[in-house]
């Protein structure tokens, strides 16, 4: 389900936020014995027994995240333990789902780079650090309950393991934007900014893409 570590831990919080000192959210799942789970902004992710005894199974409650654990006990307003049990972890159980997976191609606009994600149909972009980020410690199958988070878990209906809940931008063919940014049909058309995330894969052209990457 999960490859967390305490270190992990860490570089996923930094890579959901900006700032020096990243947060994290530990909160315990009210309808899930013994079900405890790490919360940031743009996500949450079951924590394993193993990392819960490295973290000295912390209190529910927001803290500084460090390297080696956890950090001071701060207060997070938006982020409160109620705040993530009423609003964050019902996205954990939310269908129906629409099976994802990552296609080798990364769309770069500006310094935002996408991932663009196979759906059945269409394609969907998301913020590639963060996919990235959580990719590296969750297993199983991919889905996207709505455009707005992509959730991991082992079938259509079982409680997700992992959410990430990044700014995602679904359409078919895709057209990835920043907020307020013109739609980028033409760049995508001529392959402007677009390029495989591994250059030793086969790249698979989205629908709409008329040309090789550049």
């Amino acid at each position: 389900m999960t490859r967390l570590t305490v270190a992990a831990l860490h570089r996923m919080a930094k890579a959901a936020q900006t700032h020096d000192q990243p947060t994290v959210t530990i909160v315990t799942h009210p309808q899930q014995a013994g079900g405890r789970y790490a919360c940031w902004p743009d996500g949450c992710i079951l924590l394993p027994q193993v990392v819960l005894e490295d973290l000295a199974f912390p209190a529910d409650g927001s803290y500084v995240m460090t390297a080696k654990g956890l950090g001071d006990r701060v207060d997070r307003q938006g982020l409160s333990p109620a705040f993530v049990i009423a609003r964050m972890l019902p996205l954990l159980d939310t269908t129906p789902r629409t099976p994802v997976a990552a296609s080798p191609w990364r769309y770069d606009l500006g310094e935002v780079a996408l991932r663009l994600l196979h759906r059945d149909t269409d394609y969907t972009a998301v913020g590639d650090h963060l996919w990235d980020a959580w990719t590296k410690h969750l297993d199983g199958p991919t889905w996207q309950p709505s455009q707005w988070f992509i959730v991991w878990a082992a079938d259509p209906t079982t409680r997700a393991h992992g959410c990430s809940r990044p700014p995602l931008t679904a359409s078919s063919p895709p057209h990835p934007r920043k907020p307020h940014d013109p739609p980028t049909r033409a760049l995508l058309r001529s392959g402007a900014g677009l390029r495989p995330a591994d250059p030793h894969r086969h790249a698979h052209v989205p629908p709409g893409l008329d040309s090789r990457p550049g």
